[in-house]
Protein backbone atom coordinates (compact mmCIF):
# COMPACT_ATOMS: atom_id res chain seq x y z
CA UNK A 1 0.00 0.00 0.00
CA UNK A 2 1.68 3.32 -1.20
CA UNK A 3 0.94 5.97 1.93
CA UNK A 4 -0.65 9.07 0.62
CA UNK A 5 -0.68 12.13 3.07
CA UNK A 6 -3.88 12.03 5.21
CA UNK A 7 -5.14 15.47 6.79
CA UNK A 8 -6.67 15.15 10.22
CA UNK A 9 -8.90 18.13 10.73
CA UNK A 10 -9.81 18.50 14.47
CA UNK A 11 -12.37 21.62 15.30
CA UNK A 12 -12.40 22.51 19.16
CA UNK A 13 -14.72 24.41 20.79
CA UNK A 14 -15.25 25.28 24.82
CA UNK A 15 -12.98 22.16 25.02
CA UNK A 16 -10.65 21.43 27.96
CA UNK A 17 -6.97 20.78 27.20
CA UNK A 18 -7.40 17.48 28.62
CA UNK A 19 -9.63 16.15 25.95
CA UNK A 20 -7.99 17.87 23.54
CA UNK A 21 -4.78 16.96 24.20
CA UNK A 22 -6.40 13.12 23.74
CA UNK A 23 -7.63 13.16 20.63
CA UNK A 24 -4.34 14.77 19.04
CA UNK A 25 -2.58 12.12 20.53
CA UNK A 26 -4.35 9.65 18.86
CA UNK A 27 -3.49 10.69 16.04
CA UNK A 28 0.43 10.63 16.63
CA UNK A 29 -0.72 7.59 18.17
CA UNK A 30 -1.48 5.84 14.39
CA UNK A 31 0.51 3.08 12.65
CA UNK A 32 -0.28 5.14 9.85
CA UNK A 33 2.22 7.52 9.80
CA UNK A 34 2.12 10.17 7.42
CA UNK A 35 -0.93 12.78 8.10
CA UNK A 36 -1.02 16.15 9.18
CA UNK A 37 -3.17 17.25 12.21
CA UNK A 38 -4.69 20.59 12.08
CA UNK A 39 -6.52 21.94 15.02
CA UNK A 40 -8.54 24.73 14.98
CA UNK A 41 -9.58 26.50 18.04
CA UNK A 42 -13.38 27.69 17.15
CA UNK A 43 -13.77 29.04 21.51
CA UNK A 44 -14.37 32.39 22.01
CA UNK A 45 -12.23 34.82 23.55
CA UNK A 46 -13.25 34.78 26.92
CA UNK A 47 -13.25 30.35 26.86
CA UNK A 48 -11.17 30.35 30.03
CA UNK A 49 -9.01 27.34 28.23
CA UNK A 50 -8.29 29.19 25.22
CA UNK A 51 -4.63 30.65 26.49
CA UNK A 52 -3.60 27.42 27.92
CA UNK A 53 -4.88 25.44 24.54
CA UNK A 54 -2.87 27.43 22.29
CA UNK A 55 -0.01 27.27 24.52
CA UNK A 56 0.37 23.33 24.11
CA UNK A 57 -0.49 23.38 20.87
CA UNK A 58 2.34 25.90 19.67
CA UNK A 59 4.41 23.37 22.07
CA UNK A 60 3.11 20.48 19.84
CA UNK A 61 3.53 22.40 16.60
CA UNK A 62 7.07 23.00 17.55
CA UNK A 63 7.93 19.42 18.41
CA UNK A 64 6.68 17.74 15.68
CA UNK A 65 5.86 18.83 12.21
CA UNK A 66 2.98 17.43 11.24
CA UNK A 67 0.49 19.70 13.84
CA UNK A 68 -0.92 22.82 12.82
CA UNK A 69 -2.58 25.05 14.90
CA UNK A 70 -5.00 27.48 13.54
CA UNK A 71 -7.17 30.01 15.98
CA UNK A 72 -10.29 31.65 14.73
CA UNK A 73 -10.81 35.18 15.86
CA UNK A 74 -14.10 34.72 16.69
CA UNK A 75 -16.79 31.98 16.76
CA UNK A 76 -17.91 30.97 13.58
CA UNK A 77 -19.81 27.39 13.96
CA UNK A 78 -18.59 23.80 13.99
CA UNK A 79 -18.66 23.66 9.82
CA UNK A 80 -17.02 26.87 9.06
CA UNK A 81 -14.28 25.89 11.31
CA UNK A 82 -13.71 22.77 9.64
CA UNK A 83 -14.05 24.78 6.59
CA UNK A 84 -10.84 26.59 7.88
CA UNK A 85 -8.86 23.30 8.62
CA UNK A 86 -10.02 22.22 5.16
CA UNK A 87 -8.28 25.49 3.81
CA UNK A 88 -5.39 24.33 4.83
CA UNK A 89 -5.30 20.71 4.52
CA UNK A 90 -2.70 19.34 1.98
CA UNK A 91 -3.54 15.56 2.26
CA UNK A 92 -5.21 13.62 -0.65
CA UNK A 93 -7.43 12.25 2.15
CA UNK A 94 -8.92 14.56 4.38
CA UNK A 95 -10.77 13.31 7.92
CA UNK A 96 -12.55 15.06 10.88
CA UNK A 97 -12.44 14.15 14.19
CA UNK A 98 -14.21 15.84 17.21
CA UNK A 99 -12.61 17.38 20.26
CA UNK A 100 -13.54 14.96 22.74
CA UNK A 101 -13.32 11.41 20.78
CA UNK A 102 -10.01 9.82 19.53
CA UNK A 103 -9.24 7.06 16.72
CA UNK A 104 -8.12 3.51 17.38
CA UNK A 105 -4.47 3.46 16.36
CA UNK A 106 -5.10 1.53 12.92
CA UNK A 107 -8.20 3.56 12.09
CA UNK A 108 -6.22 5.38 9.21
CA UNK A 109 -4.29 2.40 7.95
CA UNK A 110 -7.36 -0.07 7.73
CA UNK A 111 -9.41 3.18 6.25
CA UNK A 112 -6.72 4.38 3.55
CA UNK A 113 -5.98 0.74 2.67
CA UNK A 114 -9.92 -0.04 2.42
CA UNK A 115 -10.04 3.16 0.10
CA UNK A 116 -7.27 2.22 -2.08
CA UNK A 117 -8.06 -1.56 -2.51
CA UNK A 118 -12.06 -1.19 -3.11
CA UNK A 119 -11.93 2.61 -5.44
CA UNK A 120 -14.41 3.83 -2.98
CA UNK A 121 -14.74 7.44 -2.45
CA UNK A 122 -16.72 6.98 0.98
CA UNK A 123 -16.69 4.52 3.31
CA UNK A 124 -17.20 4.36 7.05
CA UNK A 125 -15.91 1.69 9.66
CA UNK A 126 -17.71 0.61 12.90
CA UNK A 127 -17.59 2.47 16.20
CA UNK A 128 -17.13 2.05 20.30
CA UNK A 129 -18.70 4.23 22.44
CA UNK A 130 -17.35 4.59 26.07
CA UNK A 131 -18.79 6.23 29.36
CA UNK A 132 -16.74 8.31 31.62
CA UNK A 133 -15.71 5.61 33.20
CA UNK A 134 -14.02 4.07 30.72
CA UNK A 135 -16.36 1.30 30.21
CA UNK A 136 -18.25 0.16 26.99
CA UNK A 137 -21.76 1.18 26.69
CA UNK A 138 -22.08 0.95 22.67
CA UNK A 139 -20.74 -1.25 19.82
CA UNK A 140 -22.32 -0.25 16.31
CA UNK A 141 -21.36 -2.67 13.19
CA UNK A 142 -23.13 -2.51 9.73
CA UNK A 143 -24.15 -5.92 8.95
CA UNK A 144 -26.98 -4.38 6.54
CA UNK A 145 -24.44 -2.85 4.27
CA UNK A 146 -25.12 -4.61 0.87
CA UNK A 147 -23.04 -2.55 -1.24
CA UNK A 148 -19.26 -0.45 -1.09
CA UNK A 149 -19.86 1.60 -3.89
CA UNK A 150 -19.77 5.29 -2.95
CA UNK A 151 -23.71 6.41 -3.87
CA UNK A 152 -24.80 3.65 -1.70
CA UNK A 153 -22.66 4.13 0.94
CA UNK A 154 -23.56 7.87 1.23
CA UNK A 155 -27.28 7.09 0.59
CA UNK A 156 -26.53 4.69 3.88
CA UNK A 157 -24.97 7.66 5.35
CA UNK A 158 -27.76 9.90 5.66
CA UNK A 159 -30.39 7.53 6.45
CA UNK A 160 -27.93 6.04 9.18
CA UNK A 161 -26.57 8.98 10.98
CA UNK A 162 -24.71 6.84 13.73
CA UNK A 163 -22.21 6.18 11.04
CA UNK A 164 -18.49 6.87 10.64
CA UNK A 165 -17.93 8.33 7.13
CA UNK A 166 -15.29 8.61 4.98
CA UNK A 167 -15.11 9.65 1.47
CA UNK A 168 -13.90 11.16 -1.23
CA UNK A 169 -15.16 14.80 -2.90
CA UNK A 170 -14.06 17.41 -5.19
CA UNK A 171 -14.24 20.73 -3.44
CA UNK A 172 -15.40 19.40 -0.28
CA UNK A 173 -17.02 22.67 1.36
CA UNK A 174 -19.13 22.22 4.80
CA UNK A 175 -21.68 24.74 5.85
CA UNK A 176 -23.13 25.44 9.10
CA UNK A 177 -26.43 23.50 9.93
CA UNK A 178 -26.64 21.67 6.68
CA UNK A 179 -25.12 19.81 4.40
CA UNK A 180 -23.93 21.23 1.21
CA UNK A 181 -21.79 18.34 0.46
CA UNK A 182 -21.89 16.50 3.79
CA UNK A 183 -21.82 17.59 7.10
CA UNK A 184 -20.96 15.03 9.80
CA UNK A 185 -21.29 15.70 13.68
CA UNK A 186 -20.25 13.11 15.88
CA UNK A 187 -19.65 13.13 19.74
CA UNK A 188 -18.85 9.25 20.23
CA UNK A 189 -15.47 8.63 22.09
CA UNK A 190 -12.56 6.75 20.59
CA UNK A 191 -14.50 6.10 17.22
CA UNK A 192 -12.79 6.78 13.37
CA UNK A 193 -15.49 9.71 11.67
CA UNK A 194 -15.29 11.21 8.56
CA UNK A 195 -12.87 10.44 5.37
CA UNK A 196 -13.18 12.55 2.31
CA UNK A 197 -10.63 11.91 -0.60
CA UNK A 198 -9.28 14.85 -2.99
CA UNK A 199 -9.88 14.58 -6.55
CA UNK A 200 -7.22 16.45 -8.80
CA UNK A 201 -8.07 16.97 -12.72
Amino acid sequence: MNQPLVSVIIPTYKRTWTFLQRAVRSILKQTYKNFEVIVVDDSPEEFEFRSLIKEEMEKLCDSDSRVKFIRNKKNMGGSLARNCGIEQATGLYTTFLDDDDEYLPEKLEHQVEFMQQSGCDLSFENMIMYNEQDVVVDVRNYPDLKKFDSEYQLQYHFLNRKNQNAFGTQGLQLTNDFPKTLLVEHGVDRTPTFLSQRHHC
